[in-house]
């Protein structure tokens, strides 16, 4: 993976890594996902989008806490670095537009930019990284991520243990406006 395949891929800068994270630790992680006892779930549900989140750093079981950390982490910002050519990459402890996130049945988001600038911090959003944790995924219940740009559309399925790094611009158009017919 080099910052010409992050920079070169179509409809806008971006990367799909399948295996992101050792398969244990994976498995690990799913199984504590999305369970979080007394967590103050944020249900967002409007015209564009139906799904849930979580940001509050307390609120998240401690093994995805971690993971999150290791997200945040200066070693990990070098890898993401290596992969994009980015240098001067800075983590986002307020995780803000970040965190947990949660689709269900008849869940489904837009297709939308992201806000480029972090309104917590003031600094510039320059990436951003979604890791897969349903095992055993099945694609007939939806759920790609859907990139759109120059007249192009490219899906993305939701398989286990896949990270989706991309770019976020005024043209990354993104989303999964199709709701979900996934199983509870």
């Amino acid at each position: 993976m080099t910052p010409e395949h992050f920079h070169n891929a179509k409809p806008f800068p971006h990367i799909v890594m399948d295996n992101f994270l050792e398969e244990a630790s994976a498995r690990a992680v799913s199984e504590v996902f999305p369970s979080a006892p007394g967590a103050r779930w944020r249900i967002r549900e409007h015209r564009n989008s139906k799904k849930a989140t979580l940001d509050a750093w307390n609120d998240m079981p401690d093994l995805i806490r971690g993971v999150l950390l290791a997200f945040n982490s200066p070693i990990f910002l070098e890898k993401m670095a290596g992969i994009t050519g980015y240098d001067d990459l800075e983590s986002d402890p307020t995780l803000f537009g970040g965190g947990m996130h949660l689709s269900g049945p008849g869940s489904f988001l837009d297709v939308h930019v992201d806000f480029s600038t972090n309104p917590a911090t003031g600094h510039l959003r320059a990436l951003n990284l979604l890791l897969y944790l349903t095992p055993d995924w099945d694609p007939a219940g939806g759920g790609c991520l859907e990139m759109w740009g120059d007249g192009t559309m490219v899906a993305i399925q939701p398989k286990f243990n896949r990270a989706v790094l991309f770019e976020t611009s005024e043209h990354s158009w993104h989303g999964h406006p199709k709701p979900l017919t996934c199983p509870p």
